[in-house]
């Protein structure tokens, strides 16, 4: 598979902690795979797909939803083509089950959403910040959210290129529906579960296809000869026991392209008031799940000119990992 367009840069995304929570939804549905035979080519959007995989057809996003919905995609398995947005961070979100009970793997309802598998040429998840508002919102083209074992999720995971997230890449999957592991979610979301497209294996995935965002030059802290007041204390990086007061790796004025965040808003164009934990501190609550767990990283802390003590939460990009009540570590969830 080839990329035909050189289209700029992966947008730098950094999203307040607090938005990514907010993210947690409902089921969606997902797709995997290693690789295979493929017949003659056919453009969509910027990359050049396969037409057939292992003698299946190879579908859009739209093409293999419609067909579940119309009853003829049961099972699998299905070879599904697009672009590719990386998981951009672990968090916790409160369980959808108040009592407790078992949750099924393939309700993935804490990450649902915040990433997939794009028929267009765009990141999984949009931000749209304005002077009052920030707003994640879904791609504009229609996407499917897989769901992947732990050796494919590594797999896939993508680090920064620079302190940008990586642009989505062109991949081919094989998958299927109807998984057994959904006997295992609760009533209400098993359907959700069945239509979790589960994938099998990689069949072309290249994230050096995609040219990498322009290198920028190692930040000065204080880009003004007379910078203007911070608009917040590094102090404000704690709150309701999340985060910590330093110590600090980086407190002062910071080109937005080259803020360093795991999730987020698009801060190029403009110079950001940042304050960079040294080492991982809280980064949310304690789950309600046994075994309880909390996310921890690096804290970003952003803050724009003239907002006082405005402060957008975010995260080091590939700080992020599970701490347990017991002291043990595991990474973050897919």
């Amino acid at each position: 598979m080839t990329r035909v367009d050189t289209r700029g840069h992966a947008a730098v995304l950094a999203v307040a902690i607090a938005m990514a929570v907010a993210g947690c939804g409902t089921p969606g549905t997902g797709a995997n795979g290693p690789g295979s035979t493929a017949s003659a080519a056919n453009p969509t959007d910027a990359a050049t797909f396969p037409t057939t995989v292992d003698g299946l057809t190879v579908m859009s996003v739209s093409e293999l939803l419609a067909a579940r919905k119309a009853g003829s995609a049961s099972g699998g398995p299905y070879a599904l083509r697009g672009y590719w947005s990386t998981p951009m961070m672990g968090h916790s979100c409160p369980a959808p089950n108040p009592d407790g009970g078992p949750l099924g793997d393939l309700e993935m309802y804490c990450q649902d959403g915040l990433f997939g598998i794009t028929e267009l040429d765009e990141l999984a998840v949009q931000v749209r910040r304005s002077a009052n508002e920030l707003r994640v919102l879904p791609p504009e083209g229609p996407f499917i959210v897989p769901f992947l074992d732990q050796a494919l999720y590594q797999r896939l995971l993508m680090e920064p290129v620079g302190a940008q997230l990586h642009a989505p890449v062109p991949i081919v999957v094989t998958g299927h529906f109807d998984d057994p592991r959904a006997a295992a979610c609760r009533p209400e979301a098993r359907q959700g579960c069945l239509d979790r497209f589960v994938l099998d294996r990689v069949v072309d995935f290249d994230p050096g296809s995609v040219p990498d965002p322009t290198a920028t030059p190692v930040p000065s802290r204080f880009p003004f000869d007379s910078p203007p007041p911070a608009p917040f204390v590094p102090a404000r990086c704690s709150a309701s026991g999340i985060g910590a007061a330093g110590p600090f790796s980086f407190v002062g004025w910071m080109p937005g392209e080259q803020i360093p965040g795991s999730m987020g808003v698009d801060y190029s164009g403009v110079t950001l008031f940042v304050a960079i934990t040294r080492d991982a501190v809280p980064l949310g609550e304690w789950s309600d799940t046994s075994p309880r767990w909390r996310p921890m990283g690096r804290m970003i802390c952003v803050g724009r000119e003239g907002e006082t003590d405005a402060v957008q939460f975010d995260s080091v990009r590939g700080s992020t990992y599970r701490q347990f009540e017991d002291g043990s570590t595991a990474p973050p969830l897919p």
